[in-house]
């Protein structure tokens, strides 16, 4: 790619499958590139293309666009801003995340381990403690359910790429529409555990001035 950024400038069309792809290359063009609204669109990947997918399409912060995405945009850092972001209950809760990671270290006794699931579990819990205002017991089935899920499909998802340079190997059985299918039953479990969370907020007697976490900011 960088060869090719060098003979043919920094932006270029390439095809990935029946796909044409732009490529950008150089920071100031993409800043330049993204201010525009017509570069704001959201491609709509094979995970949740399908019509029932468990993540509707086009709205949301992440799968909007346009004066939508603007408006969660703008909700979102608002609320992170409200809850403490970059303040002391952010650190607090970072903290005791570190404070846990550093006891399974100390308790490993110099031995060798693979830190990958605490420190998954330690970032899912801080995202967590954002989004729904309280952190999980790594021990917790229903979250460990979940972390699990979100490591699956983030292995699976190189897999995309292949499902759309060759959209015809959604349509009979192989290893990618096997990996593809897999991945979508697994936002389907990221969305119950979502839904469950939501319905503990909307069933909760709280009357708060401020809102607690990014949920309740919703409601």
């Amino acid at each position: 790619m960088t060869e090719w950024k060098e003979k043919y400038g920094d932006i270029l069309g390439i095809y990935n499958g029946r796909k044409r792809v732009v490529v950008i290359s150089g920071l100031h063009i993409l800043r330049k590139i993204f201010s525009e609204d017509a570069a704001s669109g959201r491609v709509h990947e094979n995970l949740i293309r399908e019509k029932n997918s468990a993540i509707p399409i086009g709205i949301g912060l992440l799968f909007s666009q346009g004066d939508l995405w603007k408006t969660h945009r703008r909700f979102a850092l608002s609320t992170l801003r409200d809850l403490g972001m970059g303040t002391n209950w952010m650190e607090d809760t970072i903290i005791a995340e570190v404070e846990g990671i550093c006891d399974v270290l100390r308790n490993a006794n110099g031995k060798p381990f693979n830190p990958k699931i605490r420190l998954t579990n330690s970032v899912s819990n801080i995202i967590c403690a954002l989004m729904f205002g309280k952190t999980f017991s790594l021990a917790d089935p229903k979250f460990s359910r979940l972390t699990d899920l979100v490591a699956e499909n983030a292995a699976i998802f190189k897999q995309d790429f292949v499902a759309s340079a060759a959209p015809f190997l959604l349509w009979f059985p192989n290893v990618v529409r096997t990996k593809i299918f897999k991945a979508r039953r697994n936002l389907t479990g990221w969305a119950e555990f979502m839904t469950e969370m939501i319905n503990e907020h909307l069933a909760s007697p709280w009357q708060l001035s401020k809102a607690p976490d990014y949920v309740y900011a919703y409601q």
